[in-house]
């Protein structure tokens, strides 16, 4: 019973996990999204952070050449996905939102605490 068989799982867990830095999935959306910002024009998504949180040396790599971190034959599409995921996940957080403050406002003392900001 007392036995942990979870343990050489956790232990490979922890030494795989590399401090500071972003999945490889993250990073590739990342670079994706910044690499919309310099490439669709317009784009469909302004993000204003998706360029500068790559970092200066990334920053200044996309800048140079956009399309030196697109080259799969499905880039372009993959690209514009995930600006479109992003724009509808934003619509969907707004809509949420409007609704909170909606349901807020008709709050008569009830418990509405799950809804509060």
């Amino acid at each position: 019973m007392g036995d942990n068989t979870l343990g050489p799982v956790l232990s490979t867990a922890i030494i795989l996990v590399i401090p500071a830095q972003p999945r490889r999935t993250a990073w590739r959306v990342a670079l994706r999204r910044a690499a919309h910002q310099l490439i669709d024009v317009p784009p469909v998504l302004v993000d204003p952070i998706a360029i500068p949180i790559l970092g200066t040396e990334t920053d200044a790599m996309l800048r140079e050449n956009p399309s030196r971190f697109e080259t799969g034959r499905y880039s372009t599409y993959l690209r514009a996905f995930l600006a479109a995921r992003r724009c509808f996940a934003e619509g969907q957080l707004a809509a949420a939102r409007r609704r909170a403050v909606s349901l807020r406002s008709r709050d008569h003392g009830d418990d509405g605490g799950t809804w509060r900001r």
